[in-house]
């Protein structure tokens, strides 16, 4: 995961925060613009440079947001779902034991884990595109959008 260091008011640190990303991925623009923003403020109008400002760098983007825009095949570690789902390592350990698919089975429900995999060194690895289906599967709406917002989400879409 590419991260910002403390100096992220240069085009170079913007620069080489785009670069740690694989190829491929997709950073979400508030993300970037925000670099940026902090990166072109350090030059006026006539492009020299002035006096930085100290100011704290904008927070990385999560992986509670980026799970929405990487590429489905994008892998994750236990670390990044942790954060996806908001949950402790305990807790994503737990949701995908044999133990919780043979209580739902038992109890005629589908398998409630989450879809996961192993790597070579026998660590839990996880692909975005199945993540987010689980996600979405397991969620409940509590309240439904208005009419009005789905005929304006209609026109939108034609």
């Amino acid at each position: 995961m590419a991260t910002m260091d403390d100096d992220s008011s240069t085009v170079t640190a913007v620069l080489q925060w785009l670069e740690g990303f694989p190829d491929g991925s997709l950073v979400p623009p508030a993300c970037v613009v925000k670099r940026l923003r902090g990166a072109v403020a350090l030059f006026d109008g006539n492009g020299t440079a002035t006096v930085p400002v100290a100011e704290r760098p904008p927070p990385a983007c999560s992986w509670r947001e980026r799970i929405w825009t990487v590429l489905g095949d994008t892998r994750l570690g236990v670390p990044e779902v942790c954060e996806v789902l908001g949950k402790s390592r305990d807790a994503v350990y737990r949701l995908t034991s044999e133990k919780l698919a043979r209580q739902a089975m038992a109890t005629g429900h589908t398998d409630p884990r989450l879809p996961h995999r192993k790597g070579h060194d026998g660590s839990l690895v996880f692909v975005a595109s199945e993540l987010r289906q689980w996600i979405e599967a397991h969620e409940e709406q509590v309240v439904r959008p208005p009419a009005l917002f789905n005929e304006r989400l209609k026109a939108v879409g034609e």
